[in-house]
């Protein structure tokens, strides 16, 4: 190993390099320091150092790349070929032009020309389109035309049925038109129904409870056969149930539902969950309230009131849903004026979550029809609360059924005030009434205008 001289003369003077005694100093002003091997003095060679550098020579310079290596020595031999190797580089300079640095923008993802929707709003009574529905339209409505010819998707091999399906015969326009028919039925609001793939969308309110669900109705092709599956996709599972089963009960009514074995099963066959009627859910309610409605539960009416007054949504919206289930008994909605409920309702017409505010809606409407809360609800102003939900084209379904329910029960009464929030757009609207697509829509309209409009 070479050997560093501290007192080795300087080549250039010939006399003993000065030292500073500082190590870090003198290796900074020293360009170059002579080595001796143990050979013998006459053998000598020089080498730069820096202060980073060791007094130790490394013997060969180790390459880090992936892409170059030194050329081997002709004693070398051959080497054994790697991933990594390349040819053997001459002297000559590499051309760096073809290798180019990666580029780091995002590629083009150009899309088709799709057609942009339109944002012009539809009209009130425009919720189911023309009825030459075409099979290339998803029409987003409430009571959707089933046209005479579906596209029905054959079942994919991979797909796993939902529980809640069922066998069924017939063409599929039949089956499709009986599933429409028990949305219909029940007040079910069908946001999207797309012929191409025989889907429905829809949303419902269960009547009595008020919980909501969300859930996809879907009729697929097997085997020269068809799959109606029904799928909940957000809500109450109890309100799903009843829209399984008033499907079930529509379809076997038509003798479409088939077992396993292809024979036709009839309604006694079937497992049967029993569905309620708004007659019967508000029948029920009012043989519950009385117990309800004691003194002692005003106070728990109050811890209702600071629910709907919540920061949470989720709160709010179950107190409103509770507000509009026992306020369809008399006895329950004047112990809830007590406890400054409606003040409340009023103000969560105008909540930005739907749900709340269709749960308003129907409790606004459930004290629109009994009299020893009617008038406290017009101080509070749900009238000019209620009119722009009936006139707003956007507004759900939902909401303007309970809405034009409520405008109706307060027609004999508040005539004036309403004609006098509604202006000539809502006249106009009575008048045109007999065209609203939504059977229960029409009906509350067609019933305020009887008083509303001479």
């Amino acid at each position: 190993m070479d050997r560093f001289d501290a007192n080795a003369p300087d080549e250039s003077t010939g006399r003993p390099s000065r030292q500073s005694g500082n190590p870090i100093l003198d290796a900074l002003s020293l360009h170059s320091q002579t080595f001796f091997d143990d050979s013998g003095p006459s053998q000598r060679r020089e080498l730069p150092v820096n202060a980073a550098q060791t007094l130790d020579v490394e013997p060969e310079p180790v390459y880090r790349s992936l892409c170059f290596d030194s050329a081997p020595t002709e004693d070398a031999g051959p080497r054994m070929g790697n991933y990594f190797d390349v040819a053997p580089m001459d002297d000559a300079p590499m051309d760096m032009s073809s290798i180019l640095p990666p580029s780091l923008t995002k590629p083009s993802l150009t899309k088709g020309a799709l057609p942009m929707p339109s944002l012009v709003p539809p009209s009130w009574t425009e919720h189911v389109g023309p009825q030459n529905i075409s099979l290339n339209e998803a029409e987003s409505v409430s009571t959707p035309v089933v046209p005479n010819e579906i596209v029905v998707p054959g079942l994919p091999e991979y797909y796993v049925l939902e529980q809640n399906h069922f066998f069924v015969r017939g063409a599929a326009v039949d089956v499709a038109t009986n599933v429409q028919s028990s949305l219909s039925n029940m007040g079910a609001s069908v946001q999207k129904w797309r012929p191409l793939k025989a889907k429905w969308a829809a949303l419902w309110y269960c009547p009595g409870s008020n919980n909501r669900v969300e859930f996809r109705v879907r009729i697929w092709g097997q085997n020269g056969r068809q799959i109606c599956e029904i799928q909940r996709r957000d809500g109450c599972c109890v309100a799903f149930r009843r829209v399984v089963e008033s499907i079930r009960q529509t379809l076997a009514e038509q003798q479409m539902i088939i077992g396993g074995d292809g024979q036709v099963q009839t309604l006694a066959q079937q497992p049967t969950c029993p569905s309620v009627s708004v007659a019967e859910a508000r029948t029920l309610c009012s043989q519950v309230a009385p117990s309800l409605v004691a003194s002692e539960c005003t106070e728990s009416f109050g811890v209702l009131r600071d629910m709907m007054h919540s920061d949470f949504g989720d709160i709010s919206t179950e107190a409103l849903r509770s507000v509009a289930t026992m306020s369809a008994c008399e006895e329950a909605a004047q112990q809830l004026h007590v406890a400054s409920v409606l003040g409340a309702t009023v103000t969560a017409l105008s909540n930005e979550d739907p749900d709340a505010r269709r749960c308003a809606a129907a409790a606004s409407a459930n004290f629109a029809e009994h009299m020893s809360t009617k008038s406290a609800l017009v101080d509070a102003g749900v009238i000019s609360a209620l009119v722009p939900l009936v006139l707003d084209p956007l507004c759900e379904v939902d909401t303007q059924r309970e809405a034009a329910r409520a405008l109706a029960n307060l027609s004999d009464a508040y005539a004036a005030d309403i004609l006098g929030a509604g202006g000539s757009q809502l006249e106009s609207l009575l008048q045109s009434c007999d065209s609203i697509a939504d059977g229960r829509l029409r009906g509350h309209a067609m019933r305020a205008r009887t008083r509303l409009v001479c």
